[in-house]
């Protein structure tokens, strides 16, 4: 009896450790499934967030360009109202031209010019129609064409008080009291990346050589803490008083990409898409290009 009983206890000792190892052995096994299913989404899913969260366009300074067609109610057509227009640009190289950024003009010679240039850096200029003192010049005199990326905005407060922001820092401002306070933009086309002729809006031929991001245009005068909590992210396009927003992220990065229109991610137009003009589409430049200096929606930091 004694063997018997001897027998018995072993066999329940071996059939509950088996127990236990199956149970160790199901439980690691679920737990390897579990961390490979999780980097099988992580593979999946940052090659996509990166190719559609991290693109710029580059312009090669020889015929590129984006032209936004006039339309009533375009959100170029500022009228009497407050407006911001920020972007991010990286300019190639500068020369003592202006090297245009953006130019909306009129028949009537109202509209905003952007330029940079190696003797202001940043000069922007506003016309307010034909009248005397109907013109504010603001500029930045520092080359930004030194292989890193600049923020400038441009705002129009209340009075006709401009302002203009490089990296978030204000570094020039104008008040004007002209006749005609109104921007009346009609006619022409929206131009970004080439110039365009004040009175006929006959494409210029001048053409920015670089890389731009986040253009917005803001129908409101943005004050210096909001353009500096917000210049580092991305936006939804659904904030208050946005117009424009177009943030580049669109075709796969530095590959062949087959678009036309630059898409505007403002929802609350969605209709000022503009078209993409005479770009390669197919290599690191003249193209959509990788970048990733813009972090997260509320990223307070800058590669």
């Amino acid at each position: 009896m004694p063997r018997l009983s001897t027998r018995k206890h072993s066999y329940l000792h071996s059939e509950q450790s088996a127990s236990l190892g199956s149970k160790e052995a199901f439980r690691v096994s679920a737990i390897f499934h579990h961390w490979r299913f999780r980097l099988l989404l992580i593979v999946l899913i940052f090659p996509a967030f990166q190719s559609a969260h991290s693109n710029a366009l580059d312009f090669d300074g020889t015929n590129d360009y984006l032209e936004v067609a006039y339309a009533d109610g375009n959100a170029y057509d500022f009228g009497f109202s407050l407006f911001t227009v920020e972007f991010w640009i990286r300019p190639e190289s500068d020369t003592s031209n202006d090297n245009p950024l953006l130019a909306v003009i009129s028949s009537t010679l109202d509209g905003l010019l952007i330029s940079s240039n190696t003797t202001n850096g940043i000069s922007v200029e506003v016309r307010l129609g034909l009248g005397a003192g109907d013109v504010a010049t603001l500029a930045y005199a520092t080359d930004l064409a030194d292989g890193h990326w600049h923020h400038v905005a441009v705002v129009r407060d209340t009075g006709n008080a401009f302002r203009l922001y490089v990296d978030g820092d204000l570094k020039d401002s104008d008040t004007l009291s002209p006749s005609d306070t109104s921007i009346d933009i009609v006619d022409y086309p929206a131009r970004i990346g080439v110039s365009t002729h004040p009175g006929t809006g006959a494409l210029g031929s001048v053409y920015y050589e670089g890389r731009l991001d986040e253009l917005r245009v803001w129908w409101e005068a943005r004050t210096q803490t909001e353009i500096q909590n917000n210049m580092y992210g991305r936006l939804s396009g659904v904030e208050s008083n946005l117009e424009v927003y177009y943030n580049f992220n669109q075709g796969v990065a530095n590959e062949p990409n087959v678009i036309s229109t630059v898409l505007d991610s403002a929802t609350f137009r969605l209709s000022e898409h503009a078209s993409i003009e005479n770009f390669a589409m197919a290599n690191t430049f003249s193209n959509f290009v990788e970048e990733s200096q813009f972090l997260s929606t509320n990223s307070q930091a800058c590669l």
